[in-house]
């Protein structure tokens, strides 16, 4: 075995051995993710996967959840988003129980699927964030459809959204599973587009 792999089993053991949401936890994870970036993602969604119940207490999802993924984009957000695209277990986690699901990273993420018509990874993000019961889902879908129209506006560097129908029918979907006043407001917004 040579030194960095050395290194490499012994931030992993450190890892196994951290309390789960301690902000030290972050540090690992970036030593991690510069020594080998797939053994970082895996045992995040590993520890993860081992600690359901608690991820979504607000100290848990800030720091194993939005630092530990801004940790990862950081170091390549590219195999960030792949890696998470291509896990229904690790989408689950960060949308479905997660405190802080469709803000900030996740946010971001979830928007880009939906832009780069994404459609069915971006359904199955949209359903565990529909099965949060750790969030407001009216306001979480609010934030969805703000952050789809700005991120399009700014990319396409225009003042007004174009979704193709495959995007409209999905945030339609999901918009009409919303209880309360901005389910009218949302469904309005996107039938102008």
């Amino acid at each position: 075995m040579n030194l960095k792999t050395i290194k490499q089993y012994g931030l992993i053991e450190q890892l196994f051995k951290a309390h789960f949401g301690d902000p030290n936890i972050i540090n690992l994870y970036k030593e991690l993710a510069t020594i080998n970036f797939d053994a970082a993602a895996d045992m995040w969604e590993l520890l993860l996967s081992k600690n359901i119940k608690v991820v979504a207490l607000p100290q848990n999802s800030a720091v194993m959840v939005e630092g530990v993924l801004d940790t990862l984009i950081k170091q390549s957000q590219t195999k960030t988003v792949n890696y998470i695209y291509d896990s229904l277990p690790l989408i689950k986690l960060i949308y479905g129980n997660n405190c802080l699901a469709a803000s900030d990273n996740t946010l971001s993420i979830l928007s880009g699927a939906i832009l780069s018509n994404k459609i069915d990874i971006a359904d199955n993000m949209l359903m565990a964030l529909r099965g949060n019961t750790n969030i407001d889902y009216a306001d979480r879908m609010k934030a969805v459809v703000e952050d789809v129209f700005n991120t399009y506006c700014q990319n396409k560097n225009t003042k007004k959204p174009e979704l193709n129908r495959k995007q409209k029918t999905l945030l339609l979907e999901f918009i009409s599973k919303v209880k309360g006043p901005n389910k009218l407001l949302l469904e309005q917004r996107i039938k102008e587009l």
